[in-house]
């Protein structure tokens, strides 16, 4: 056997690209769709007594990551229902936790959980499952920042089921 060339590749980690000065910027987007069932209910995802699946889910993983973002101002959004706190009526797949269209961010991983503790209610579980708008929302964020050194993250807590599969991968693909 007769090797003629041989290369070898590192694979950057996100720990190298924190090393060589870049900063992390998460972002958390929440399923409000009528699968998760009725907050008011025992056995629904968003179920109001204690600590629910996506409050474990939110503290689990944003506690970790706010020590690496630099400012620890985290946009958040909820999708797939109406946010009748905001005055809506219609489904949206794309709404401000926070209710500020203008500045969807908190500050800190507990400001995520209380934000959505103060607002599950005045929010109507509705469907279906998109997205695209988040996605899209995303990407402006990403764009508008391109010239830092920017390790963004978007976090999507769902439960199930995507119905714009379609246009999720062509924007992904992207």
């Amino acid at each position: 056997m007769l090797v003629e060339s041989l290369q070898i590749k590192d694979q950057e980690t996100l720990v190298d690209y924190l090393r060589s000065g870049w900063q992390l910027s998460l972002s958390v987007a929440i399923d409000f769709t009528g699968s998760n069932g009725d907050p008011q209910e025992p056995t629904s995802l968003h179920r109001l007594d204690g600590c629910n699946q996506y409050e474990q889910a939110i503290m689990s993983i944003t506690s970790i990551l706010e020590h690496y973002d630099d400012n620890k101002c985290f946009p958040i959004w909820g999708f797939g229902g109406i946010p009748k706190f905001m005055g809506d009526s219609e489904p949206n797949h794309c709404f401000p936790l926070n209710g500020d269209r203008a500045n969807p961010e908190v500050q800190g991983a507990q400001a995520i959980l209380e934000m959505y503790r103060k607002n599950i209610l005045g929010i109507q579980l509705s469907g279906p499952t998109y997205f695209a708008e988040i996605l899209n929302e995303m990407i402006k964020i990403v764009k508008s920042q391109l010239s830092k050194p920017i390790y963004h993250i978007l976090l999507i807590l769902t439960d199930g089921e995507i119905h714009d599969m379609t246009a999720t991968i062509d924007i992904i693909v992207n």
